[in-house]
C-alpha cells in the first residue's frame, strides 16, 4: 500500500470514529431528555395529587389535616427543588432562579429570626406567603413539563 492509500484509509477510519461518536453523543442527549422528562412528569402528578388529595381533606375536615397537609406538600416540594438544583433538571431558568432566591430568603429569615418575638412574626408571615410558593412551584413544574414536551427545535429559539 502506498502513503495515499494509507492517508485514504486512516481518514476514513477517522471519519467513522467521529460518526460513532456523534450518534452517541446524539443518543445520550436523547436518554438525558428522557430522563428529565420522567424525573418532571412524575414530580408535577405527586404534587397535583397531593395538592388535590389534601385540598379534599382539608375541607372536609379543615383542623385535622390542614398542618399535615401544609408540611406534606411543603417538604415535598423542597426536596424536589433541592433535586432540581442539583441535578439541573432547570428548564425555565429565570422562573426557577426567583424560586430558588425566595426559598434561600426564606430559610435564611427563619435562621436569623431565632429571637422568639420575631419568629411569631416571621411564621406568622408564612403561614401566608407559604400557600403563594407553593402554588407558584407547582405552575413551575407543570410549566417547565409542557416545556420540555415541546418539540426540540422550539426549544431552541
Amino acid at each position: 500500500m502506498t502513503i495515499n492509500a494509507n492517508l485514504s484509509l486512516l481518514l476514513k477510519l477517522n471519519l467513522f470514529a467521529m460518526a460513532i461518536q456523534n450518534r452517541i453523543a446524539i443518543a445520550n442527549s436523547s436518554f438525558k431528555r428522557y430522563k428529565m422528562k420522567t424525573i418532571k412528569k412524575m414530580d408535577a402528578l405527586l404534587q397535583l395529587i397531593l395538592i388535590t388529595i389534601f385540598g379534599v381533606l382539608v375541607c372536609l375536615q379543615t383542623h385535622e389535616y390542614f398542618y399535615l397537609s401544609y408540611f406534606t406538600v411543603g417538604a415535598i416540594q423542597f426536596i424536589s427543588a433541592i433535586a432540581h438544583l442539583t441535578l439541573k433538571l432547570q428548564v425555565a431558568d429565570k422562573a426557577r432562579k426567583y424560586y430558588n432566591i425566595s426559598l434561600s430568603i426564606i430559610i435564611a429569615g427563619t435562621l436569623t429570626f431565632l429571637n422568639p418575638g420575631f419568629l411569631l412574626y416571621y411564621l406568622y408571615f408564612l403561614l401566608f406567603f407559604s400557600p403563594i410558593m407553593a402554588i407558584y412551584y407547582f405552575i413551575l413544574s407543570w410549566y417547565e413539563l409542557i416545556k420540555l414536551n415541546e418539540r426540540p427545535l422550539a426549544i431552541l429559539k
